[in-house]
């Protein structure tokens, strides 16, 4: 069987097709057989690489995306400033405003005086009873208002020794008193803050009513249209 042949494309120098490398200059045919399609190869993989990373990072944002519009849309869907319904009968005005961030900030004034009462709660979305919560893990904003005249000596030095247990700040505004801090859920729960945030520490829980009605532990809030 004949032998076949090829030429040292550097010499030209012939030598067995199966030969490795030129006998007469040394040309290495294994190596220049390998580049004609090495830097075609090689520009495939990177793009196959750099597209694979596109996707996965297209990917990613397309979860975040969809992950935050849930949690703004979803589990706070009910964002918005809410009036109850049965507060204003006695005198008394107690409003929500709930942001989409999942913070519900309570707040109880007086017809009669510029007490006012706030408390912010982060809420927390209980999907397997469709309700929302507090979430108990997470510091509670408080402030109190109330008018300093009608606080003797005897009142400054209980109230002093209320900030003092819950850690808050005294402050005066005009005519005005200020408490205010955070503080834990459990402080919440031993504190005595009077009116109907009272009712808070012991059971807190809302249930989206639709058409724009909340129910909070039995109450109904209206959504306010602006």
């Amino acid at each position: 069987m004949d032998k076949e042949y090829k030429f040292c494309p550097e010499c030209g120098n012939k030598v067995e097709k199966e030969a490795k490398f030129c006998d007469a200059c040394g040309y290495n045919f294994v190596m220049k057989e390998s580049r004609p399609s090495g830097t075609k190869q090689l520009v495939s993989q990177l793009m196959n690489k750099l597209n694979k990373k596109m996707i996965m990072a297209a990917f990613g944002v397309v979860i975040v995306l969809a992950a935050g519009f849930y949690f703004l849309r979803g589990n706070f869907a009910i964002a918005g400033e809410y009036k109850s319904l049965d507060s204003v009968a006695y005198g008394s005005s107690t409003s929500i405003e709930i942001s989409k961030k999942g913070m519900a900030t309570i707040v109880e004034s007086s017809e009669y005086d510029d007490a006012r009462y706030e408390v912010g709660l982060p809420l927390v979305y209980v999907d397997q009873t469709e309700t929302y919560t507090i979430d108990t893990d997470k510091k509670v904003a408080l402030s109190i208002t109330g008018p300093l005249a009608d606080l003797g000596a005897d009142d400054i030095e209980e109230i002093d020794q209320f900030v003092a247990m819950l850690g808050l700040t005294r402050e005066t505004e005009g005519e005005n008193m200020v408490l205010s801090g955070e503080i834990d859920f459990a402080l919440l729960k031993m504190a005595d803050i009077g009116g109907s945030l009272a009712s808070i520490a012991d059971e807190f829980v809302i249930v989206d009513k639709g058409n724009d009605q909340l129910d909070i532990s039995g109450e109904t809030f209206i959504k306010v249209v602006e």
